[in-house]
């Protein structure tokens, strides 16, 4: 037998695809992550194996992608797993493709692909081509509120009543459907969603999916009762469900949910959150070291670590952490949060305001939309916690190169600049719902912090620009959902006027900033600044709290919970303009 190393991969690049032009052989892509079992199966059984190696380097030219490090290829060319195993022409075209394949099903699909690339000159076959994810058209009817029942609809119609989530087997965690059924259990008092959430949670939490021994959450469930996990551990699903089990601790007061989310934070402490490195990507899958007792897994080698900094991840761990360091009450999540915040700047961005996708070691590949969103309100997170105005312009800056560089015909974004040079698919726009949902709801929000109009005229381009197409993502369609009801009702502008220095500021701060409130951003304001001076609020009463949507504000909120009084003021405006 050989090694998967023996095979001649080559980086996806021009060379790669000259070779593949000027030899006439077919490309062989593989997509695979340090993190994914079967992907090691394969290296382990079918690229092991020596004919098939041979095949590979005589026939082929073998591309070998990690799809963490170029999510962009991935989700243009992936065969709904990993690995995916496509073939392609010399034009980066699909000739046909899959995901895990054995070995002897290997060495006959080498086979087959190589004698019909000779007689038909690698003709492509664009029933194997993955659409566009969106073709943005002229939204129908405009965005009333029926996308957000509608939207309601697919998560009462996908909801596993018996086990909590949503669909069947396999299944995996979906916080932005959590959010948004949260959001409407907060907003309508309707208890179905309060039992969808809870069920979900509870599920996950007694099942497989969580390892009670290290904490943190396997990536997704193999069973639809969440009892047999997938063994790999991600960086953004256990965020994801960090924020989830905050947020319903908050608004449900379950303290199981406290304690869940102390103990994600237990695993990221000690495994992907590097003091000097900032958030790492993913701890490897193994199936034999995590069903371990913990005195059996000490005498092990843990699985392996991906120690790359990736800009869309560690913008979604930051957030967590403040978000935790408030409902939890411990600051030193804050200070873990603003130490990642300063070193991912100082990896991925440069003095121009440049950011990049992934740090190795250096920074690598021009950043995807993910980045520019997640890096974006990161900083506009810590922004709301520290109240310096230094985190609110780098998020700004970025949101401007954001639109910049990625803004479509019709206001849409893009997933990535377009560059001269780009091979096969990458030539092709993609247009990702979510990560335009979540522009959307920042741009409102900065809309709103700096009384730049631009932002929201941006917000309610994506909004429009999706308004015929939502219909495509069912459940997935979630944050799109949560953002368009920012939009119609108006994202709320809670300003806390502080005196310098103020002793207990966090005090003041805490009851917004734990809030579950997506539709809400909050402006921290010390007196003498230039945030104060521009907002025109008296000097007295100091400390003040007031909430503004759009041109109406509250008088000044001085009182021991100003929370419940914002809350009022928001109900008593809702009331006024409702038919």
């Amino acid at each position: 037998m050989g090694s998967h190393t023996d095979i001649r991969w080559e980086a996806w690049g021009e060379e790669a695809f000259r070779e593949a032009k000027e030899t006439g052989k077919p490309i062989l892509l593989d997509l695979s992550a340090v993190w994914c079992h079967w992907c090691h199966v394969m290296d382990e059984t079918s690229y092991a194996d020596d004919e098939i190696i041979g095949l590979i380097n005589e026939d082929f030219v073998p591309i070998r992608v990690d799809i963490d490090r170029r999510p962009d290829i991935r989700e243009r060319y992936n065969f709904g797993g990993y690995p995916t195993t496509a073939f392609l022409n010399g034009d980066g075209e699909i000739i046909s493709g899959g995901t895990y394949i054995p070995p002897d099903q290997m060495k006959r699909a080498l086979v087959q692909i190589k004698n019909h690339f000779q007689k038909t000159g690698g003709t492509a076959d664009h029933a194997h081509r993955r659409p566009p994810e969106v073709d943005v058209v002229a939204p129908q009817g405009g965005l009333s509120d029926e996308i957000y029942e509608e939207v309601l609809g697919h998560l009462l119609q996908q909801y596993d009543e018996v086990y909590g989530g949503f669909g069947g087997a396999p299944k995996f965690p979906q916080p932005d459907v959590l959010d948004l059924a949260l959001y409407h259990y907060q907003a309508s008092g309707n208890d179905f969603f309060r039992k969808m959430v809870e069920r979900t949670l509870d599920g996950m939490a007694r099942g497989g999916m969580y390892d009670p021994v290290e904490g943190g959450f396997y990536r997704y469930s193999v069973t639809r009762d969440w009892t047999e996990p997938h063994y790999e551990k991600m960086l953004d699903v256990n965020v994801g469900l960090l924020r989830n089990y905050l947020h319903a601790y908050t608004v449900l007061g379950k303290e199981a949910y406290r304690d869940v989310a102390r103990d994600v934070l237990r695993y990221l402490e000690a495994n992907l959150r590097d003091p000097k490195e900032g958030f790492w990507g993913s701890q490897d899958a193994d199936e034999e070291y995590y069903p371990l007792p913990l005195e059996e897994r000490q005498k092990r080698e843990a699985p392996y670590i991906d120690r790359t900094v990736y800009a869309d991840l560690s913008g979604q761990a930051i957030e967590a952490y403040l978000l935790a360091s408030t409902v939890l009450g411990e600051e030193r999540h804050r200070d873990a949060a603003l130490a990642a915040l300063a070193r991912l700047e100082e990896q991925l961005m440069t003095k121009e305001g440049a950011l990049y996708h992934y740090w190795d070691g250096s920074p690598h590949v021009d950043a995807l939309l993910s980045d520019y969103v997640s890096v974006a309100r990161a900083f506009l997170a810590a922004f709301e916690h520290t109240g310096e105005r230094g985190y609110l312009d780098r998020s700004e800056a970025l949101v401007r190169e954001m639109m910049a560089v990625l803004t479509d015909e019709g206001g849409v974004l893009r997933d990535r600049r377009t560059q001269d040079g780009d091979i096969g698919l990458l030539r092709e726009g993609q247009k990702p719902l979510m990560d335009n949902a979540h522009a959307a709801l920042l741009l409102m929000k900065l809309k709103e912090l700096t009384w730049k109009e631009e932002y929201g005229t941006a917000a309610a381009q994506i909004l429009e620009g999706f308004g015929s197409q939502y219909r495509r993502f069912a459940i997935f369609a979630s944050a799109y959902a949560l953002a368009l009801e920012a939009y119609r009702k108006g994202v709320l502008k809670v300003d806390v006027v502080l005196e310098p220095r103020t002793e207990g500021r966090g005090e003041i701060l805490a009851p917004f900033l734990r809030a579950f409130r997506p539709d809400w951003v909050i402006r921290p304001l010390e007196m003498g600044t230039e945030l104060f001076q521009a907002a025109n609020y008296p000097e007295d009463p100091v400390p003040a709290i007031y909430a503004c949507k759009g041109t109406m504000c509250s008088p000044p909120i001085t009182s021991s919970a100003p929370l419940e009084e914002v809350e009022a003021f928001v109900a008593d405006l809702e009331a006024t303009v409702s038919p």
